[in-house]
């Protein structure tokens, strides 16, 4: 497991997108996440640029998720499995437990690679 540093997490977002109330010219939406800029100051992100989206509310939704995601999801699981598991991909959730602590918990899978010795890794 690899533990991101608070510090390093992006607490203010801004996303472009193409309001369709003003002829779907571009405007911005931006998220910040305030307990976080106090604690460790503001950190702004590159601008997103998503013309996918044409609502205001679509876009402020969307950039509050990416904002939280990136203050509050940190945490990096890296593990092999057998060639039996090799259809899990991207974003499929896998819940993993720790026999020493007991400790459970769903992580979603990333990127899924293979390695030489028959065995399958998901990051």
């Amino acid at each position: 497991m690899i533990r991101s540093d608070p510090n390093d997490a992006y607490n203010c977002f801004r996303l472009e997108f193409a309001d369709c109330t003003v002829l779907y010219n571009a405007n911005i939406a931006e998220a910040r996440d305030q307990a976080s800029i106090e604690q460790f100051g503001l950190r702004v992100a590159s601008q997103i640029s998503a013309h996918e989206y044409t609502q205001s509310v679509v876009a402020n939704t969307a950039v509050n998720l990416i904002c939280q995601r990136s203050v509050n999801i940190r945490n990096t699981y890296t593990f092999k499995l057998s060639w039996e598991y090799f259809l899990l991909e991207p974003m499929d959730l896998v819940t993993l437990s720790e026999s020493r602590t007991g400790h459970r918990g769903d992580v979603r899978c990333g990127i899924a690679f293979g390695y030489d010795d028959n065995l399958h890794g998901i990051n």
